[in-house]
């Protein structure tokens, strides 16, 4: 999944610092969801032929996961300003 996010990071970087009043979605965010999405769906159909359970169960314990993950990292890898 890595991979298919590698182009989007050029734009990411070069792109200004987000204005608070205009909050338009990008064409970079927006592939990025979509790609974010996919992950999450293809991750939850694989733990359901994993563990031979229902589809809604991986889905809960995939996206618990991803806050879970993405909660510490916001946490242990802040910017220092």
């Amino acid at each position: 999944m890595d991979l298919l996010q590698l182009p989007l990071v050029r734009p990411f970087v070069e792109a200004p610092l987000p204005d608070p009043q205009n909050q338009a979605l990008t064409l970079p965010d927006a592939l990025g969801l979509l790609i974010l999405v996919w992950s999450l769906d293809i991750t939850a159909f694989v733990l359901t032929r994993a563990l031979e359970r229902p589809y809604l169960l991986c889905i809960g314990l995939v996206v618990g996961y991803f806050f879970l993950i993405y909660s510490l990292q916001a946490t242990l890898l802040r910017p220092i300003i």
